[in-house]
């Protein structure tokens, strides 16, 4: 870390800590994880990328739902929000809201899940992106079938098997058609 902060380029170091943020977040190190990217945060603030300032926020509430501080996540995702409104960008958004719509499902709070994907939803289809939708569909049908309208999540699971073949994700497929036969059991 001293070698990061002698670098005097600190956008570079901003980047670097976003790195170890990352590496130490699937090596399950969350606490040093989370010091990562608090500290790539205030360099992307006093450098003011405030759109890098959402990242970073976004990142840190993953890491806070990843050790099931749901509360917590959702703190930081709804700054990250904030800020991603003013400085970032529509996928950006439309991932910080798939993740709130995530925190809120984790937290049997089923009518807020299913309005934070609405939003994502709309986001990724203005986007055209495929992938984001499918996460959504997938989502949104895990809602549904656990407030036991199958029909509306076989809808939704069905419109994630067509995003997951369109992009020939064979991984994502496999696991909508499970999800798709659960409901016929």
């Amino acid at each position: 870390l001293d070698r990061v902060q002698a670098l005097q380029a600190p956008r570079l170091a901003a980047s670097i800590y976003t790195d170890l943020g990352i590496a130490t977040f699937f090596q399950d190190l969350f606490d040093r994880s989370v010091v990562y990217f608090q500290k790539a945060m205030e360099i992307y603030f006093e450098t003011k990328q405030f759109a890098k300032v959402a990242d970073a926020m976004m990142n840190v509430g993953n890491v806070f739902s990843a050790k099931g501080d749901t509360e917590t996540a959702i703190e930081y995702w709804q700054k990250s929000f904030t800020v991603s409104q003013e400085h970032g960008t529509l996928h950006q958004q439309a991932q910080i809201q798939n993740n709130l719509g995530i925190a809120h499902y984790k937290l049997k709070r089923y009518p807020e899940a299913k309005r934070f994907y609405a939003t994502a939803r709309s986001i990724f289809s203005r986007l055209e992106s495929k992938q984001g939708l499918a996460y959504v569909f997938t989502n949104l049908g895990e809602v549904c079938f656990v407030e036991g309208e199958y029909e509306k999540a076989l809808q939704e699971w069905e419109g994630a098997r067509r995003s997951y073949a369109e992009m020939d994700d064979s991984h994502g497929l496999a696991e909508t058609m499970l999800q798709l036969a659960q409901v016929h059991l």
